[in-house]
């Protein structure tokens, strides 16, 4: 089990999510989530080896402000702290147009919730 401390940080990157996968309804924010030390997503069980060891992840959430709800949009893995080194794996979830979100269960969920409503509401 990974005991890494991790901070984390939001950033909005786009106001009004233009991408295929989000409704006209969703925002999009990234969030930046930093370890102290090298974390992984657990083991290879063929090979016994670590399976994306990252310091560092960005993931981008779908909001929907209008109902309280997000979901993963897509994600980068980096070697080092703060988004620095060389990119481990990155991804998009790609999600039929019934994906529904979910409610924010981390205060990392709850804060990209808020800025990204926040951002939205003071861009109209």
């Amino acid at each position: 089990m990974n005991t890494a401390r991790k901070t984390f940080a939001i950033a909005i990157l786009a106001t009004l999510a233009t991408a295929s996968s989000a409704s006209a309804a969703d925002t999009t924010v990234w969030v930046e989530r930093s370890y102290d030390q090298t974390v992984t997503l657990g083991q290879n069980p063929a090979t016994g080896k670590d399976m994306y060891p990252h310091q560092s992840v960005a993931i981008q959430y779908a909001v929907n402000c209008s109902e309280s709800t997000l979901r993963l949009s897509a994600w980068r893995m980096f070697s080092g702290p703060r988004g620095e080194g060389i990119l481990i794996w990155s991804g998009r979830h790609a999600s039929g147009t019934g994906d529904a979100g979910y409610a924010a269960v981390t205060d990392e969920e709850r804060g990209a919730i808020s800025t990204a409503c926040q951002a939205t509401a003071a861009a109209r």
